[in-house]
């Protein structure tokens, strides 16, 4: 294969658009070429760090389909972990030859729903890790994270202030020097809320140049579908309210029920579905203890919003209605 067309297949890799027996060539190809150097060796670095980005992607994934059951923290150096993520990336193997040391560059965690878990970086750096989120952070100098879902950060300043960067998505990164900030990362939307330091986001949209946003403490910046434009940042805001998950609560601000119910089912693996659409809009405020109870922690919350459990469905969600 020659390396035009290997270039072309890897780009249709990463955007997801390989045929069956595209990826079969890929395949073959890196059987023939494991342990020898091959083209992608000279990747530019925009390649290998978008590879390196669907890699971890491919890992979780793969994490979360082998364990039923709620999963533990683990590190992918392990060899019995190893073998459930080169199982699933073992086509994504074939992009670079530094795939055979991925294991000994990086470790990954996970937490199971309604799990919070602190790990200490190698630069000492501090994360606390929400239910439900995926963390995996080079061991060597480079301070580089990719995370999906919950976490917050306390970075370790460096004297030749070496940055620290958070990797969200292909299209948003966060850039550091040394800061306390929280980021969520769902599917209903992405939240950045600064408690200390300074901190900057580099939001890349399709067909645009890479806009840069300056955060300074408690500025929130949201980004989802719903937003106009797809990015917004508020100043003055109570940013310490975003870590108040660590100590075991949720506090509403005048939230309203369809943005508890994301959290709930994102974070807890509390599923709902509400008989009146109206319900979605109405918004509470207060400070909820969060136990591990799931139905005692869903009574809590619905008990603010007037609403009540009336059934449970065939699909395990609590079904709720107006008092």
């Amino acid at each position: 294969m020659d390396n035009k067309t290997l270039e072309i297949l890897i780009d249709k890799y990463l955007i997801g658009t390989c045929t069956p027996s595209e990826e079969q060539q890929l395949m073959d190809w890196y059987n023939m070429h494991e342990g020898s150097r091959p083209y992608t060796t000279d990747l530019d670095a925009e390649r290998r760090l978008a590879l390196e980005k669907s890699m971890f992607q491919q890992i979780k994934r793969r994490i979360a389909t082998a364990n039923s059951k709620p999963t533990i923290v683990r590190r992918l150096a392990k060899k019995s972990s190893w073998l459930y993520a080169a199982a699933a990336v073992v086509l994504l193997a074939i992009a670079f030859p530094f795939f055979n040391t991925w294991h000994q560059r990086h470790a990954t965690f996970q937490t199971a729903y309604g799990e919070i878990k602190a790990i200490v970086l190698p630069d000492d750096s501090e994360v606390v890790l929400n239910g439900n989120s995926t963390i995996a952070y080079t061991t060597d100098e480079n301070r580089e994270i990719w995370l999906d879902g919950e976490a917050s950060f306390k970075v370790t300043k460096k004297k030749d202030r070496q940055r620290f960067v958070v990797h969200l998505a292909d299209t948003l990164s966060i850039e550091v020097v040394g800061t306390e900030f929280n980021v969520q990362k769902r599917t209903s939307g992405t939240q950045i809320a600064l408690k200390s330091g300074k901190i900057r986001l580099h939001h890349t949209r399709k067909g645009k140049s890479e806009e840069i946003i300056a955060m300074e403490p408690n500025d929130v910046v949201y980004l989802g579908q719903q937003i106009p434009h797809g990015i917004t940042k508020k100043i003055n805001q109570k940013a310490i309210e975003h870590f108040a998950w660590q100590d075991h609560k949720i506090l509403l601000d005048q939230t309203s029920f369809a943005e508890i119910q994301a959290l709930l089912a994102e974070t807890y693996d509390i599923q709902t579905v509400v008989l009146q659409d109206s319900a979605l809009t109405r918004k509470a405020s207060g400070s909820i203890p969060v136990v591990n109870d799931r139905q005692q922690l869903l009574n809590h919350i619905i008990t603010l919003y007037g609403l009540v459990i009336t059934d449970t469905n065939e699909e395990k969600q609590y079904v709720l209605t107006t008092q």
